[in-house]
């Protein structure tokens, strides 16, 4: 589960860095997804990671499994669709990337 304001921040963010790509992590503060941080900052103090980050401005976000970590959640962000950002959750599972739903709450 993704709180709506941190999703609009990350899509907001991906949209600006178009044509680049960004990257980094969603640190989660209580188990809950509470900060985008780019790639070089640290972490908020009391945050702990949650998942990393990449947008893809010329891809669809579907990884390879190659890109994938085990232990390890990614979300992609897809700049290219026609009109409609994508924000899609990823997990390694027996070698093999499985998407995992992502929640947007309130």
């Amino acid at each position: 589960m993704i709180p709506r304001r941190l999703a609009i921040h990350i899509l907001h963010a991906a949209q600006s860095a178009k044509p680049q790509s960004i990257a980094g992590e969603i640190a989660q503060r209580n188990g809950t997804p509470a900060a985008f941080i780019l790639d070089g900052q640290a972490l908020p103090e009391g945050h702990a990671h949650w998942a990393d980050l990449r947008s893809e401005p010329n891809r669809q976000a579907v990884p390879s499994a190659d890109e994938l970590t085990p232990d390890r959640r990614l979300i992609l962000v897809s700049l290219d669709t026609k009109g409609v950002l994508q924000m899609r959750g990823w997990e390694l599972h027996q070698g093999q990337p499985q998407e995992r739903v992502l929640k947007i709450i309130e």
